[in-house]
């Protein structure tokens, strides 16, 4: 038989099936022209921020990963973050029992397990995030709003991306979960707009399982539920209230299947009562909380339009509690009160920036303390989404002004950004607006470094929250710590010293009492450092390490007025004060027996020797001293005997 004859033919049918797949079909000249300009605004957005890429853990960031045994397992540690509150695995204890934000957690375990202990890993992430939610706001702007300049998705989207505001988001690792709850908001979005309202049932999905997502993020993401209804109402064409409802309803399934997840893991907990320290409207009269909230909205818009001076914190009292007499109460209530009415009127009409105002309020609703108390009076971070809103009405504000036309012709490209009437003169003015917020962007990125950076410099830029005192002070003790013998040592005491003062005179609390005794001690100064000391015993006298300071530093002012002084009396005085704190710290009992016995009391320095045996009965010290103390009382046989015991 020969060769050809031994190969055996295929059958006709597995021919056909062994063919490949068909190629999917090329982009569009429009989807390759918007996905350039999303690929330029992404590595805008990456330029910006990559003067964070060497920075270390910073802030609350070791509490989701050198401190967070959970994180450092790495795969190993993903079904614990997934059936556990918010930084459960932390080892420090924290308020965040009743968060539920397994995602950003996850996500930390994954990188752990690629590169252990890298926050330059973590930063990369960040930054890689963020770039990607600024590409993608263009892609789901140009998609609800295709009839619109081009400049209006681009505009929005690069002012977003450059606004100083967001640098606490990014340059805190611990924000992650601020970028992932708005990045798969906004890819909800997108599919969900190819479903209701381009017809693609196969998006549905997708954008449902976006939208589980960003609630596994943050709670915050649970606004989606207005907005995206709002989105299609005032965007989409012919649309009725009925209809959009309708179209909406499926978001129900993600939300309903969350807070079932959410209540059977964290046991029903949904919030907590915040103590005064994180929000001083806890102990606010009804009238002050909200003339204060109003005042808090009025500041969140002054940060959007002027971010001149940021901070890490604005707890109590870099904003104080106003009433309504206050111009800034009454003001901000005026003008959101305008603004909604305004929205209310432009719904009817359908306007863009009426939606932008509804998506802005709606955005910073959870977080104004108007309607339940959070545990942060302000925070950057909890203006991260409703920027993005504020960012397209200022925009869409702009090219009204300058009269360009509704829509250009031809496809998505960078030129087509500059087609029509006015669009250089509309392209330069944001090009402007993002030069003047991108160099203050670098620049804030730099206070981020780490904490002796972070903590100096804020203590500045809210000089009245007691918070952002204490914690400059911490850092310049531990830099003094570090670095005794370095020739700032004295200037960083002195400047820390001013920290704790500040810091007492907004609101005393034991750890800054703490420093100025620590501050003290360092300067030799044990009369001032008891007294501190004695500060913190005072305001927790349970704190066995409170009581255990003012006790040192007794002992420490003994030793001083012994041994520098020779003034034996005024050690028993201070040894004395020592002994009430605790009268069984055998070290004390121990000195007491020593300056009695300075002071030839030597029968009473043996009493106070023998109760010191009494409850550490091998304790050579007292052994050799109580040898010596009977010697001196001319018990011979006692004294051999506890010599012997002290192995003399």
């Amino acid at each position: 038989m020969s060769k050809k004859s031994k190969q055996y033919s295929v059958p006709a049918t597995q021919r056909t099936a062994s063919k490949p797949p068909p190629l999917p079909a090329p982009l569009s000249q429009t989807d390759r022209g918007r996905l350039i300009i999303a690929g330029a605004i992404a590595g805008l957005a990456f330029v910006l921020y990559a003067n964070t890429l060497g920075h270390g853990f910073v802030l609350d960031d070791a509490l989701v990963t050198t401190l967070n045994k959970y994180v450092q397992r790495g795969f190993g540690g993903l079904f614990d973050i997934f059936t556990h509150s918010y930084r459960a695995g932390s080892s420090v204890s924290t308020d965040s029992e009743y968060m539920y934000r397994p995602i950003s957690v996850a996500m930390f375990a994954v990188e752990w397990a690629i590169a252990p202990n890298s926050p330059g890993f973590h930063h990369f992430m960040n930054v890689l995030l963020y770039a990607l939610t600024g590409g993608l706001i263009y892609g789901t702007v140009r998609k609800l709003l295709p009839e619109q300049h081009h400049l209006l998705a681009a505009g929005a989207a690069v002012l977003f991306v450059a606004h100083p505001l967001h640098t606490e988001v990014v340059a805190n690792i611990k924000s992650r979960d601020e970028i992932l709850s708005l990045f798969f908001s906004l890819l909800c979005l997108y599919y969900y707009w190819d479903f209701a309202v381009g017809k693609m049932q196969k998006k549905l999905m997708p954008a449902l399982f976006a939208f589980f997502l960003a609630l596994l993020s943050k709670e915050g993401a649970v606004t989606m539920l207005l907005i995206l209804p709002l989105a299609l109402y005032f965007f989409g064409k012919n649309t009725s209230p009925g209809l959009v409802l309708r179209q909406s309803v499926w978001l129900l399934l993600p939300f309903v299947a969350w807070v079932f997840l959410r209540t059977a893991i964290m046991g029903g907990k949904l919030a907590y009562s915040p103590h005064i320290n994180d929000n001083q409207l806890v102990a606010a009269a009804f009238s002050e909380h909200w003339a204060t909230g109003f005042s808090v909205l009025g500041k969140y818009l002054q940060l959007l339009v002027w971010p001149a001076s940021l901070s890490w914190d604005y707890s109590y009292y870099q904003l104080p509690t106003v009433g309504w007499s206050d111009p800034r109460a009454f003001g901000s209530l005026a003008l959101h009160a305008g603004l909604f009415g305004y929205a209310v009127w432009g719904t009817l009409r359908r306007q863009i920036p009426a939606f932008c105002v509804l998506a802005y309020l709606i955005s910073l609703a959870l977080y104004s303390n108007l309607f339940i108390l959070i545990g942060a009076l302000l925070g950057e971070r909890l203006a991260y989404t409703a920027s993005l809103w504020f960012c397209l009405g200022i925009v869409f504000l702009l090219l009204k002004a300058l009269q360009l036309p509704a829509a250009t012709s031809g496809s998505d490209s960078i030129t087509s950004l500059l087609v029509g009437k006015n669009a250089k003169i509309a392209a330069g003015i944001i090009g402007l607006f993002v030069v003047m917020m991108a160099l203050p962007t670098i620049r804030r990125n730099a206070d981020w470094k780490d904490n002796f950076t972070l903590f100096t410099t804020d203590r500045h830029h809210a000089p009245n929250s007691f918070r952002t005192q204490f914690a400059a002070g911490e850092q310049l003790l531990l830099k003094f710590n570090e670095n005794k013998f370095s020739p700032d040592s004295a200037a960083w005491l002195n400047e820390a010293r001013q920290c704790f003062e500040r810091s007492l005179a907004i609101q005393p609390t034991e750890n800054a009492w703490n420093g100025l005794g620590n501050i003290a001690h360092f300067q030799k100064d044990y009369v001032g450092a008891a007294g501190y000391y004695r500060k913190t015993y005072e305001m927790k006298p349970d704190n066995a390490a409170n009581r255990e300071r003012v006790i040192n530093a007794y002992r420490e002012l003994a030793r001083q007025e012994s041994q520098v002084k020779h003034d034996n009396a005024k050690a028993l005085e201070y040894l004395g004060a020592a002994l009430s704190l605790d009268p069984n710290n055998v070290q004390t009992l121990n000195l007491l027996g020593t300056a009695n016995g300075f002071l030839n009391q030597h029968k009473e320095a043996v009493a106070y020797f023998e109760k010191a045996r009494a409850i550490e009965p091998n304790n050579k010290d007292v052994l050799r001293n109580l040898s010596i103390g009977y010697r001196m009382l001319g018990d011979v046989a006692k004294a051999d005997e506890y010599a012997k015991k002290a192995g003399q």
